[in-house]
């Protein structure tokens, strides 16, 4: 390969095969080249089991994700919230509580 090349392989759903199919493309690209396969599912990362011979980095880091929490308490169902969330994630439905 000329120059790094980036695939994700994502759904939303579980069981769909993503795994298979990232294990298979990096076999299939590292036949190219140095390829590096990114196992991100944080439920069940098992990329390993396809590469008995693969090892775990020797400095493993634990990687963190602030994951925001909302207070019944204090939401008015405004939805301000929902417009200035970048990434979509938060959805208002039906009436204020």
């Amino acid at each position: 390969m000329d120059r790094p090349v980036t695939i994700s392989v994502a759904s939303g759903k579980g069981g769909t095969g993503k795994t298979t199919v990232a294990a298979h493309l990096a076999e299939a690209l590292s036949k190219r080249g140095q390829t590096v396969l990114v196992d991100l599912d944080a439920e069940a990362p098992d990329a390993l089991g396809y590469f008995p011979e693969a090892r775990l980095a020797e400095d493993p880091r634990a990687v963190t994700v602030a994951v925001p929490r909302s207070d019944a308490g204090r939401c008015t169902g405004c939805g301000l919230c929902a417009r200035a969330c970048r990434f979509g994630a938060i959805v208002v439905r039906g009436n204020a509580p």
